[in-house]
């Protein structure tokens, strides 16, 4: 993985205004994403604020981690499916998914399919989130495929140099607690075809069961290659 210079001595506006012209020639981030897609999402506080204060090239968006992108483009068919498993979900009394990180933020460097340079977080995976991606599949009439849990927190287009490990450590001093668990708390059908990050739209969406008690020591993780 490539790495940016870091800037971490310097306090993110400072390490932006000289470069934000060279990200700008192209404008905001606005890559054209494909598909209906579910999202698990999250009020977490600190991805929010992350999101809201570390993105000064790319519009702001909902906190969550993607569950399955690009499922087709059948707006009927996908609506009437979620509705199929929220129905089950409910009768299953589903309660939020609390997924461990695998550590702070980490700069992820570009990601070609997206056009993109990114920061976020890595989940480890949970034998609840695989039942639940595996139940999706199911219903949805998807093929199989592994869960990639993940958070972004930061999009710019690939190469940016607004994008580099000194935000990451920046990020990594304001929220220190970013790098723990994240609840999520709800799933949503989201509109991705055709779509920048600005134009992303939910759909529907339910709220998970809510629990009377979070033990993060009773987390139990499902190792990954």
């Amino acid at each position: 993985m490539r790495r940016a210079t870091s800037g971490a001595s310097l306090p993110l506006a400072k390490q932006l205004s000289p470069v934000l012209s060279v990200a700008a020639r192209e404008g905001p981030y606005a890559f054209k994403f494909e598909g209906l897609t579910l999202w698990l999402v999250t009020k977490n506080a600190d991805i929010k604020a992350t999101i809201d204060a570390m993105n000064p090239n790319c519009p702001r968006y909902q906190a969550h981690a993607t569950l399955h992108y690009n499922m087709g483009s059948d707006e009927k068919q996908a609506r009437a499916k979620f509705t199929e498993l929220r129905e089950q979900l409910q009768s299953q009394g589903q309660g939020p998914l609390d997924l461990k990180c695998a550590g702070p933020p980490e700069y992820w460097g570009d990601h070609a399919p997206y056009d993109m340079r990114a920061i976020g977080l890595t989940h480890h995976r949970t034998r609840e989130l695989d039942a639940l991606h595996a139940q999706a599949a199911a219903v949805f009439g998807l093929d199989y495929e592994e869960p990639t849990p993940h958070t972004s927190l930061v999009y710019d287009w690939i190469g940016s140099p607004a994008v580099n490990q000194g935000v990451v450590d920046e990020i990594r001093e304001k929220w220190p607690a970013l790098g723990g668990a994240v609840r999520f708390d709800g799933l949503a059908l989201v509109d991705m075809r055709d779509a920048d990050v600005g134009e992303w739209k939910i759909l529907d969406r339910m709220d998970f069961a809510e629990e009377e008690q979070y033990e993060e020591d009773d987390l139990e993780t499902v190792a990954t290659a």
